[in-house]
């Protein structure tokens, strides 16, 4: 996976990361108020979600895959549903 770099050039902060059991996407979310999804295996970028939170501090997939949680510093828990197409 490459390195993420934030608007001065220096590497982002990752908080979170989670993938799912079938490994198809990885989820990260970190210092900026972006969620980014990844094609696991190509390593490239699916979507970029924000939601208006500060910040994200952790994300959990559901046992299914098929619903994202995350939560920001701001205490705001939200729920995605994923489609891995």
């Amino acid at each position: 996976m490459r390195s993420q770099k934030g608007r001065n050039g220096a590497a982002k902060l990752v908080r979170s990361l989670v993938l799912p059991r079938n490994g198809k996407l990885l989820a990260s979310a970190g210092r900026e108020p972006v969620l980014i999804f990844w094609y696991f295996e190509s390593a490239t970028v699916r979507a970029k979600l924000s939601e208006g939170v500060l910040s994200f501090s952790a994300v959990a997939f559901s046992p299914d895959g098929k619903t994202l949680a995350t939560g920001g510093i701001d205490h705001h828990v939200s729920l995605w549903d994923v489609v891995d197409s």
